[in-house]
């Protein structure tokens, strides 16, 4: 990979017959020769999460991620248990896919048709708040923010207002969507309570509590 060290490492995805001895090794192996600064896992329960990090070598304090699925239409998430252990052990999670399931075949069509109705409500709201927004921003100007809002921005800023601080891993390199995910957390404050359960409402099919 041309590359001295890792800045990060993912244990994804654990087997039945996955070794905690045998992983904490090789955890200390690379954290020892300087090939991996920080390691974390993908797709963990928080039982899985909880056993490996009780097998930790000193050299390696802690996990600092778990990267899961989620998105507005994929929230299982918020009531398995993941969320709230990443939360109990002071760890920001990786999300991955948290656009894939609103394009394509695949697209929650009740969910994007309402996700369309809140950038309206949200375009309307910034345009009349004096909230600041930080002048580098394409959302600086109310003549920009009525373009540059779309279902991208609400659908990865509805993530980030979780009080876990979800890192969306939005597996692009096009300049354009680079800047829709950097626009997103700039509307993440206007993601108010209301607004945040009027989208899982919508994925759910149901009211919510």
């Amino acid at each position: 990979m041309r590359c001295g060290y890792l800045d990060l490492f993912l244990l994804h995805r654990p087997d039945p017959l996955m070794d905690p001895k045998a992983v904490s090794k090789a955890f200390d192996f690379l954290q020892r020769e300087g090939l991996v600064r920080h390691f974390g896992v993908s797709n963990f329960t928080p039982s899985q999460y909880r056993m490996l990090s009780s097998y930790l070598p000193p050299s390696v304090p802690s996990l600092v991620t778990n990267q899961i699925k989620m998105s507005p239409a994929h929230v299982s998430a918020l009531f398995d248990g993941s969320l709230d252990m990443m939360m109990e052990a002071r760890v920001r999670p990786m999300v991955y896919s948290p656009l894939r399931v609103l394009f394509g075949k695949d697209a929650h069509e009740d969910l994007v048709s309402y996700l369309r109705t809140i950038c309206s409500e949200i375009r309307d709201r910034i345009s009349s708040s004096s909230l600041p927004l930080p002048s580098s921003s394409s959302l600086s100007t109310t003549s920009t923010t009525t373009s540059s809002i779309d279902i991208d921005t609400v659908a990865l800023a509805w993530l980030m207002r979780h009080p876990s601080g979800p890192l969306p891993v939005i597996g692009t390199s096009k300049p354009h969507r680079v800047a829709t995910a950097a626009d997103a957390t700039l509307l993440v404050p206007h993601i108010d309570r209301q607004t945040w359960f009027k989208i899982l409402q919508a994925e759910r099919g149901h009211e919510v509590a």
